[in-house]
């Protein structure tokens, strides 16, 4: 009897403990999925105190493809290719982007066709913890480019 209330105890622990992340790998397939397609720039929000280059990032596409690569570009000008990661698990969600073996750490949110992302300016920098443009965070807010007919 000791033995089929252990082997149950065991069986309930086991299940609960494997049970456990599957939502969690559920929202990292989820936005793996999502991610792939192309991203119209919509706002690069540098900071308060920080002049806006003169360009035009209603211009910028970002192409993010399943096999994490990712291609930047600005209107007619020859892309920029990168490769990405994100982590969907943490509460707040990341994204590496690496160009020259250099890494630059960011967070993202997804919302249905709308991806906001936030990074250092630059490799180096410590991940972002919130969404706030400044001290060296940029924000990049982007929607889903509509497909052409």
């Amino acid at each position: 009897m000791r033995f089929a209330i252990a082997t149950l105890a065991a069986s309930a622990f086991a299940l609960g403990l494997f049970a456990a992340p599957i939502p969690k790998v559920k929202e990292k397939v989820k936005d793996e999925v999502a991610f792939v397609g192309v991203w119209q720039v919509e706002k690069f929000d540098f900071g308060p105190d920080v002049p806006v280059p003169p360009l035009d990032f209603t211009r910028m596409q970002f192409t993010f493809e399943a096999e994490g690569r990712l291609a930047m570009t600005i209107g007619d000008l020859p892309s920029k290719e990168s490769t990405y990661k994100i982590d969907a698990v943490p509460k707040v969600k990341t994204i590496d982007l690496t160009e020259n073996k250099q890494v630059v750490l960011g967070i993202y949110k997804l919302d249905g066709d709308a991806l906001q992302l936030c990074f250092g300016e630059g490799t180096n920098i410590p991940r972002p913890t919130e969404f706030k443009a400044g001290d060296g965070k940029i924000v990049v807010t982007l929607k889903r480019a509509k497909k052409e007919k």
